[in-house]
This record gives C-alpha cells, structure tokens and sequence, in this order.
C-alpha cells in the first residue's frame, strides 16, 4: 500500500514536472488556463483545465484525458445564493471533479488565485472538505502551481 502511494506521487510529480504550462494573458486576466491532476488510491484524473469569470457568471471549463466531451460548470451568483449547470455525467470520476469544483467556489477559488502574495505569506484556501495551497510562482510573480486535498484524493493545477 505504501508502495502504491509512493508511486502514484511520483506520478503526479512527474506528470506536473513535464507538463507544458500555459496561461492566456496573465493572473490577472479574466481567463485563467492550466493543466491539472488528481489522484486517490484508485483513481487518476489528468486534463485541461480553464478558469473564466463575468460579472455574475463564473465557469470552469475541463477537458480531461481520455474523455473526447469537453465538461462545464457554471456558477450563477444572484446576491448570497449560487446555483450550478453542469453538463457532466454521472460516472464516478466526473461526479468527484463536479463536487469538488462545487464546493471551492468558482468565484471565490478564482479570486483567490489572483491574490498576490509571497510563499511565505500566501493564505491557503480551505472549506469544509477542500485544502489548497499555492506552492510556485513564476520569476515575474505569476501564480505557477498549487496544491491540494479533497476528502481522500490530492490535486494539484500548473498555469
């Protein structure tokens, strides 16, 4: 068992440290791209991922490995409530990203990213089930890898 897990983080190490980044525009632009990974015991999860807010409107676009639909969620904001569409399945790795995504807040995991700040004052993002960190920047400060958990998996996003 030790074993497995050690192997699925130098996976996941691995997988992040060959990754090609890419970010359109910069942290501070509307429109944030990255690639991500997700894993538990049993379970690995890769893809693209995009990050798009409006004045009301937030959506997580996410095109993971070997599924060929590209999957979205979109958060409406009308004063303290929040309602979610989503066009995911209902199969067990798409319904883990889904609650995952519900439970950070598109908005507020969003404006969370664009927060400047250094490594050694960065505030980590927490809910009831979610625990996220930001772990790299890049040399002229843009925000470059973060980690997480969330219940018995870990995850972590490069832009």
């Amino acid at each position: 068992m030790f074993l497995k897990n050690l192997f699925i983080l130098f996976l996941l190490n691995f997988t992040i440290g060959c990754a090609l980044t890419t970010t359109e525009g910069n942290i501070n632009s509307k429109k944030i791209e990255g690639k991500f990974s997700m894993f538990s015991e049993d379970t690995y999860l890769s893809g693209k991922i995009s990050i798009a807010n409006q004045n009301e409107l937030s959506q997580i676009k996410i095109n993971l490995k070997n599924y060929p639909k590209t999957f979205l969620i979109t958060e409406i904001r009308k004063k303290d409530l929040k309602k979610y569409k989503h066009n995911f399945n209902e199969s067990y790795e798409q319904t883990t990203v889904k609650s995952l995504i519900e439970e950070i807040s598109i908005f507020e995991f969003s404006k969370w990213l664009k927060e400047k700040c250094n490594l050694s004052e960065c505030e980590s993002f927490k809910t009831k089930n979610v625990l996220i960190s930001k772990k790299e920047f890049y040399e002229d400060n843009k925000l470059k890898k973060i980690i997480g958990n969330y219940k018995s998996f870990k995850f972590a996003v490069i832009f």
